[in-house]
């Protein structure tokens, strides 16, 4: 249960695909309630302030809109949607409905990442020259993995995350080279990317894949030190070395869950009537699918739904 013991939170009704599912899942989080997806949300749920979207990707803007359409406060799972289009698609209904929608990419919110790019501000290791970020799990046998028609591949459910490690850090580059390996459904299955910041900039290479297991690591180099993070998914031990390979600042989180920050600013929002989360506003979200879009441009990959051309 992942709001369990979190003040001024609680599940009250679900929303799944399938019964048995629904019905267990309503059980363990102590759900007043649970309905079919197919029963949407034309009768809003007893006491909800904010749904919180975890389906597959391609399932991502229907639910969206029909939460919005019907006047609830949205929290969507990353990746935001397929591509910009649809983002931007999405954040036009909610502003048109006068409702809070935000991303759920929880490292955007974490405070361990918000002192990290503090670190690198105040000139702990100088100017960053480059930075490198991977992320995989031996997951590609997934349905909602290896299925274009789904919105699968390496790219949206993993490469999503160095990438937006590289633009907390760095910054937005002023142009992106990307490759990739294709599974039989023409879906990403590894993905490299590397961010260009102009001359005497950063250099920022990212790669994600759901073929091995690898280290989660990434690393920020400077022309003073570097900055070492040991889990570029889910942070919890940062290292920050000077130019003589010296320990000089250690971060760590405590306890805590990783959804809590997420969650708790979007409760923190719905309070001071706000339409978006500071941690990760709409604008960055959009730009953020920009050069999503843009590293599946470059290796030719294209979901069911967004046609041949």
């Amino acid at each position: 249960n992942v709001i369990a013991g979190m003040p001024n939170l609680e599940v009250t009704c679900v929303v799944s695909r399938t019964e048995e599912r629904g019905r267990d899942f309503a059980q363990q989080v102590g759900a007043k309630e649970w309905r079919k997806m197919e029963e949407g949300w034309a009768k809003r749920p007893a006491d909800a302030d904010f749904v919180y979207i975890a389906t597959p990707n391609h399932n991502h803007l229907p639910a969206a809109l029909e939460a919005m359409e019907a006047g609830m406060n949205v929290m969507m799972e990353k990746p935001f949607a397929l591509n910009a289009a649809e983002a931007r698609e999405m954040v036009a209904v909610a502003r048109k409905n006068n409702v809070l929608l935000a991303e759920a990419i929880w490292t955007r919110y974490m405070p361990i990442m918000k002192r990290t790019r503090k670190l690198i501000e105040e000139g702990l290791i100088g100017q960053p020259q480059n930075a490198l970020a991977w992320l995989s799990y031996a997951i590609a046998d997934r349905e909602r993995i290896k299925r274009a028609d789904m919105g699968g591949g390496a790219l949206l459910d993993l490469g999503v995350y160095p990438l937006n490690f590289a633009l907390m850090m760095l910054g937005h580059p002023e142009k992106m080279t990307a490759q990739c390996q294709k599974n039989e459904y023409g879906v990403d299955t590894q993905v490299a990317m590397q961010l260009h910041y102009g001359n005497g900039a950063p250099l920022a290479s990212l790669m994600a894949s759901v073929k091995s297991v690898s280290g989660k690591n990434a690393v920020i180099n400077g022309e003073k030190g570097y900055i070492w993070v040991d889990n570029v998914n889910c942070p919890s031990l940062v290292r920050a070395f000077d130019a003589s390979e010296r320990e000089v600042v250690t971060l760590r989180t405590g306890s805590e869950n990783p959804y809590e920050w997420e969650l708790l600013e979007m409760v923190r929002c719905i309070d001071e009537g706000r339409k978006e989360c500071p941690s990760m506003p709409l604008d960055e979200t959009i730009r953020v699918m920009e050069w999503l879009d843009e590293a599946r441009h470059q290796t030719g990959v294209r979901f069911d739904r967004e046609g041949k051309n």
